[in-house]
């Protein structure tokens, strides 16, 4: 099988490290001289249609997304997800010989701030400013896709090489525990592992829905969470960390349902795991 990874980047690269003895994996970037094997390198701009028309004549079994804008400008975030998800659309269905499954990834941004409510998929998204507008019309535009499309909203992606919170609490932050502040989160490993599942799934038979959320099965307060992690690295916290929005909870029940099972059910046995790789 053929597997095309636009945007290839961590996620890609881990998607193809797996696949590595039984399926054949492209990667796609602007400038791919990076990319190592087992990924077949290829150089190309998701915004040039006629070049990804080009790319896509090699007939991929399986195409996935993972878009990173250049910037954080609304002017960003529309050129890189709107318009390259237009883009790749386009050449897509201009395809005689289409792929079986293309998987868009996108981002659980997509859900309004709600005071602590839960949402899943079923949930009514909202074009709350440019930014998140961005990434809804990108998600409707790859769904025009003729060929099967799935779209996995991913929460806050953490792991050995995504440590900001950590370094945070690290530096001293916690968080006032009022008014709670919700967040959701998915170790990098466990990305990985839901789009391996997603593909392999589908290609045994298995009726997969159109959207799936990908985040661990326990979302937590900013408060407990930084509060946890400074009791396993025995540290005080002694400044409030800047966070703005009072979030949601996210459930990943649809996922679950499908069969997945998460390496790292909570962000306790992610972050044990980081922290004593560490030690």
């Amino acid at each position: 099988m053929k597997i095309l990874l636009v945007g290839c980047g961590d996620i890609g690269a881990r998607v193809a490290a797996y696949f590595e003895d039984t399926h054949c994996c492209f990667g796609l970037r602007r400038d791919a001289s990076s990319l190592e094997s087992p990924i077949i390198p290829i150089e190309a701009d998701v915004l040039n249609k006629d070049l990804m028309i080009s790319v896509l004549s090699e007939s991929f079994d399986v195409v996935i997304i993972t878009l990173t804008p250049d910037g954080f400008t609304e002017n960003d975030y529309k050129k890189t997800y709107l318009e390259g998800a237009t883009t790749i659309k386009a050449a897509l269905n201009s395809m005689a010989n289409k792929p079986k499954l293309v998987i868009w990834i996108s981002s659980t941004r997509v859900y309004r701030y709600s005071h602590g409510r839960h949402h899943d998929e079923k949930t009514p998204i909202v074009k709350a400013d440019a930014y998140v507008s961005a990434l809804i019309e990108a998600e409707e535009e790859i769904k025009k896709f003729s060929g099967k499309t799935i779209v996995l909203r991913f929460s806050g992606i953490y792991g050995t090489e995504r440590l900001r919170l950590l370094d945070s609490v690290r530096a001293g932050y916690g968080c006032e525990q009022f008014p709670e502040r919700w967040t959701n989160r998915i170790h990098i490993d466990d990305c990985v592992r839901a789009l391996i599942h997603l593909i392999n799934k589908y290609f045994e038979g298995f009726e997969l829905d159109d959207t799936y959320i990908g985040t661990d099965s326990l979302p937590v307060t900013q408060y407990e969470l930084r509060a946890w992690l400074a009791n396993r690295l025995n540290i005080e916290l002694n400044k409030n960390a800047k966070i703005g929005n009072i979030g949601y909870k996210l459930s990943n029940k649809r996922l679950l349902n499908s069969g997945f099972k998460l390496n790292f059910p909570s962000y306790q046995e992610g972050y044990d795991m980081i922290l004593e790789q560490e030690s």
